[in-house]
């Protein structure tokens, strides 16, 4: 059987957001794989940007979130206490999610449209 030469880049976008985010590692190497992962996407034309986790995207107990937000109204601002948490966005990711969505709503209008027996 001849070797596998491709991969599906949406796994290695979840795989490596996943690994960004429960990671205990230290932030260097949560930085390789972001670096690794930005090449996969610009080479396969698939970037499409990144946001810091903040707080509440689960992130282990102990660990400082990417991004915090600080003090009040004009004054509010962010601090950026791990640069390395963060998930990456990819476009076929979002063309694979508007793909189902479509057609998930032509199964539901192909059964409103069906005659009931």
């Amino acid at each position: 059987m001849a070797a596998r030469k491709t991969i599906n880049v949406v796994d290695v976008v979840d795989t490596v957001n996943r690994m960004l985010l429960e990671s205990t590692c230290n932030a260097d190497v949560r930085r390789g794989m972001g670096a690794v992962l930005t090449i996969i996407l610009h080479r396969t034309d698939n970037y499409d940007g990144f946001r810091y986790l903040n707080e509440g995207d689960g992130i282990p107990v102990g660990h400082e979130p990417g991004i915090v937000w600080e003090g009040e109204g004009e004054d509010r601002h962010p601090t950026f206490p791990d640069d390395s948490r963060r998930q990456y966005g990819c476009k076929c990711a979002r063309l694979e999610a508007q793909r189902k969505q479509r057609k998930r709503q032509r199964e539901m209008e192909e059964l409103a449209n069906k005659p009931i027996l």
